[in-house]
């Protein structure tokens, strides 16, 4: 969630250089071999889904000691040890997650609709919920929403823990600190930047957070609403391998240095439903007649029905695939709306 400035991309980048020239600790490299990434080809989509899962799930879940000792033990015996137990701890994170969005996706559909039309943000608490987890959720429910959304859990002494995800032109920060000085006794903590927020608060006050964001979100909000809008690049008609592999050496991509994103109009012609969440697609471009293999990760989630055998306006992003040693240009899709206008 933090920007690629000036100076965070050169970091990453130089980062990226030496890991690829195993100039690494050996912990970093196990963690993305496991992964099925091979050093010399790695880039910060690697590090983003492959590495910092795995780190993350051990502090998420139990002990962040065991993604540190992953990264600075010298002992290789030691590192494949934790490397296993980041596995296991990551495995069941992904579990928990999926039982969390479905729950937090369950409470949102249970609300008159009336009640969400007038809210300008999810906030939302269980107390069988995670407290590790709610960063996660709040990014899911943002992403199924277009809304902002604070996720609460159960933390310690009678206390919440709440993750907070934003949307493009609001500040989350700054709708905190506004909370905080309308009511300076509601936080026992609070942090983060524009788009992603931490806090604690009693649980007693819960409700008297929940009005405070949802009034202080109607204000900064006004009239309008918030900017759900996905941006491309336009369109292309070209998806080979050549090409997916010239964007992926354009990055790092990361936050506010997004990867390109295309669209255009697209006929299905054949898909299968992976895992009962994501959907791998068979695509024929209506520009072009050229056929291209894509894939929509959660594609569940946003969708009640799958898809039929007709035309759609798609918007993806497109990269490159690896399976059995074997490259491949594929898209990524972020959207897919049914019937698209004529041009």
């Amino acid at each position: 969630m933090v920007p690629l400035d000036y100076n965070n991309r050169i970091l990453v980048a130089q980062g990226l250089r030496r890991i690829n020239a195993n100039r690494c600790r050996f912990g970093i490299r196990c963690l993305l071999e496991e992964g099925g990434r091979r050093i010399g080809e790695i880039v910060s989509e690697d590090l983003a889904f492959v590495a910092g899962p795995r780190l993350n799930a051990a502090g998420r879940l139990e002990d962040i000691s065991f993604g540190v000792k992953c990264l600075v033990t010298d002992d290789k015996n030691e590192v494949l040890g934790f490397i296993r137990k980041l596995e296991d701890l990551n495995s069941e994170r992904k579990d928990m997650e999926t039982a969390m969005v479905q729950s937090a996706t369950s409470e949102i559909e249970d609300l008159d609709s009336s009640i969400v039309d007038e809210r300008s943000g999810i906030c939302l608490y269980n107390p069988k919920w995670h407290s590790g987890i709610v960063g996660l959720i709040a990014t899911r429910i943002k992403n199924l929403t277009g809304m902002p959304a604070v996720i609460f859990a159960q933390g310690d002494d009678g206390l919440l823990k709440g993750s907070g995800r934003s949307v493009r032109g609001l500040n989350l920060r700054d709708v905190l600190a506004n909370i905080a000085a309308m009511d300076p006794e509601i936080f026992e903590q609070f942090g983060g930047h524009a788009m992603a927020a931490g806090m604690t608060i009693r649980e007693s006050a819960y409700d008297r957070f929940e009005s405070l964001f949802q009034e202080e979100l109607t204000r900064q909000r006004g009239d309008s609403e918030w900017q759900n809008t996905i941006l491309s690049d336009g369109e292309i008609t070209d998806f080979d391998l050549e090409a997916a592999e010239q964007i992926r050496c354009g990055g790092p991509w990361g936050q506010e240095f997004e990867q390109p994103v295309f669209d255009g109009v697209f006929e299905v012609v054949d898909y299968r439903l992976l895992q009962e969440k994501h959907l791998k697609l068979r695509l024929r471009s209506r520009a072009s007649d050229q056929l291209a293999n894509a894939i929509y990760f959660g594609y569940s989630s946003f969708h009640d029905r799958l898809p039929q055998q007709e035309d759609y306006r798609v918007a993806f992003q497109l990269t490159v695939n690896e399976y059995n040693g074997k490259k491949s240009p594929q898209l990524n899709v972020v959207y897919m709306a049914e019937n698209p206008p004529v041009a």
